[in-house]
Parts: C-alpha cells; sequence; structure tokens
C-alpha cells in the first residue's frame, strides 16, 4: 500500500512538472538587430511608414517576449544596435507598433534610456 501511495504522489508530480511550460532563452542581440534592421528607414526619418519587413521584425520581437527580462533583453539589443547609427528619432520607436499592427509597447530607446525599467513585455504578455 505504501508503494501504491508513493507512486501516485511521484507520478502527480511528473504531470504538474510537465505542464510547466519550460524556460525559453532570451533572444540573441545579433537576431533582434537582423530582424529589425528594416526599421532604420523608418527610424532614420528616411521613411514615412515601416515597411513590411520592418513589421516582421517587430512581429518577431513580441513573439519572443516570454518574462520581463526578455524585455530588458531586446531592449539592450535596440539600444546597442541604435548606438552605431548617427541619426535615430527616438520618438518614432514606440510608433512601430501600432503602425504595423502588433499588440506591445516600445519605449523611445535612446543611448540614454534605461532599459532596466523597460515594459516592452505588459501588452504582450496579457496577450499572451
Amino acid at each position: 500500500m505504501v508503494k501504491l501511495v508513493v507512486l501516485a504522489a511521484v507520478m502527480a508530480a511528473a504531470l504538474v512538472l510537465n505542464m510547466i511550460p519550460a524556460a525559453t532563452a532570451a533572444p540573441s542581440c545579433s537576431t533582434v538587430t537582423s530582424e529589425l534592421t528594416p526599421c532604420l528607414r523608418f527610424i532614420t526619418d528616411a521613411d514615412n511608414t515601416p515597411s513590411v519587413p520592418c513589421c516582421e521584425g517587430v512581429r518577431y520581437v513580441e513573439n519572443e517576449i516570454h518574462e520581463i527580462q526578455d524585455s530588458v533583453t531586446i531592449c539592450d539589443c535596440i539600444k546597442q544596435a541604435i548606438t552605431n547609427i548617427t541619426f535615430v528619432d527616438a520618438l518614432r520607436i514606440p510608433q512601430l507598433p501600432p503602425l504595423c499592427g502588433v499588440p506591445i509597447q516600445l519605449p523611445p530607446i535612446d543611448d540614454q534610456f534605461n532599459c532596466s525599467r523597460c515594459f516592452i513585455c505588459i501588452c504582450s504578455l496579457l496577450v499572451h
């Protein structure tokens, strides 16, 4: 009888563990940068609207946000990438998701932005 109780407890624990989603790795900066490169023309005021490839990149970012640390990592990647660009209109970055129909909020990231206070994930986590 004790063996049955122990076996049942082990099986119940295994079922619970299988229901908990595995942690996913934060996206790499090279991938985030690559996916968002098509947005450069928009955030540097060269284009009036984001391109289709840009919007696909914004959608990629949304799909990579699974927890708050992912949003901080993505913000840091964007911040690092734009430091090498002569002119970026940081106020255009928050315009990307709504113009692309993506339910996330991007802050106006520039070289002074504190990504540890980033809230990219708020809308995305509510949708997922």
